[in-house]
């Protein structure tokens, strides 16, 4: 199944990405966003899982489901056999 993101979901990568490679060192931030994507594409190889949706109401109204990387939400939806990642919300940021 292919995985794409929409441009908000790779707008929010990329600025997680230069964060961390703020406090850490160069090139942490790449590593960052490798480990996340494969971590995507793990659940995406998944494509017989029927997911639920997420539980948060804002999200769920938008009919996205839910995953959770370390301290990030992920909301996507499967469709046309596309995993496709719609947001990325920090935890501790959802109501």
């Amino acid at each position: 199944m292919n995985v794409l993101f929409s441009d908000i979901a790779s707008e929010k990568m990329l600025d997680i990405a230069e964060f961390i490679d703020n406090i850490n060192s160069p090139g942490a931030g790449d590593r960052w966003i490798e480990k996340f994507v494969d971590y995507i594409a793990e659940y995406a190889r998944l494509n017989h899982v029927q997911w639920p949706l997420c539980r948060n109401k804002n999200l769920e109204a938008k009919s996205y489901s839910c995953l959770i990387y370390k301290n990030w939400v992920i909301a996507f939806k499967i469709e046309e056999n596309e995993f496709r990642v719609y947001d990325l919300i920090y935890g501790s940021l959802l109501e």
